[in-house]
């Protein structure tokens, strides 16, 4: 789903709600040409797949906010 800002915003308050001390992660694929010769690469992402909350399995594992971007 393409968002705006303000949208982003509005779902990363609901996510914080949830679980308020969450580490994020943001997680996109991309494939890289083994005979490039850069070894650094900047990638654009346009949209957001999905937001995935895991909570940890015990009270010391931190929980984290995933949003998988494209």
């Amino acid at each position: 789903m393409k968002i705006n800002s303000e949208q982003l915003k509005e779902i990363l308050c609901k996510a914080n709600r949830i679980t308020p001390n969450a580490k994020i992660k943001f997680k996109g694929k991309s494939w890289v040409s083994a005979t490039e010769e850069s070894d650094s690469h900047e990638f654009t992402y346009n949209e957001i797949d999905k937001i995935v909350i895991s909570f940890g399995d015990n009270r010391d594992e931190q929980h984290i906010i995933c949003v998988h971007v494209k």
